[in-house]
C-alpha cells in the first residue's frame, strides 16, 4: 500500500485546480449531500479545495481507505453509494472561497447536535 503523504502529494499534483477563462482563481466551494435525503446547501458537508473535483473526489476516497474517522468520514462511510459531491462555485481565489465557505457554515457543530450537518466546526 502507498503511503497516504505520497498519495496525496501524487493527487494535488495530477488534480490542483487552475483557473479557466474568466476565472478570478482556482479554488472551489463544494458540498457533499445526499440528493434524496439532504435538502438544502446547509446540509451535508460544505469544503473550500484547491483541486478540481476529480481531485476531490479522489482525495475523498483516500481518506477513506487510509482510516481517518473525523465526522465527516462517518458519514461518508455510513451512505456509501449514496453521497455525491457537487460545486457549488469555482473559478474563485483562496481568500473568496474561504469567505464563501464561511458563510455557508456559520456555526458550530461538535457536538453533532443538527444530524444533517456534517461539519463540526464554523468557516473554513
Amino acid at each position: 500500500m502507498t503511503d497516504m503523504t505520497e498519495t496525496m502529494k501524487e493527487i494535488y499534483s495530477k488534480h490542483r485546480g487552475a483557473k479557466r477563462g474568466n476565472d478570478v482563481g482556482s479554488h472551489m466551494v463544494y458540498q457533499i449531500t445526499i440528493e434524496d435525503k439532504h435538502r438544502g446547501i446547509l446540509q451535508g458537508y460544505i469544503g473550500e479545495t484547491a483541486l478540481s473535483l476529480t481531485g476531490q473526489i479522489e482525495r475523498l476516497y483516500e481518506e477513506l481507505s487510509s482510516g481517518k474517522n473525523r465526522r465527516l468520514h462517518q458519514q461518508l462511510r455510513k451512505y456509501e453509494g449514496q453521497w455525491v459531491v457537487k460545486v457549488v462555485q469555482s473559478g474563485m481565489t483562496k481568500a473568496d472561497a474561504k469567505d464563501l465557505e464561511f458563510r455557508l457554515r456559520p456555526y458550530d457543530n461538535r457536538d453533532g447536535s443538527d444530524k444533517y450537518n456534517w461539519n463540526t466546526v464554523a468557516g473554513g
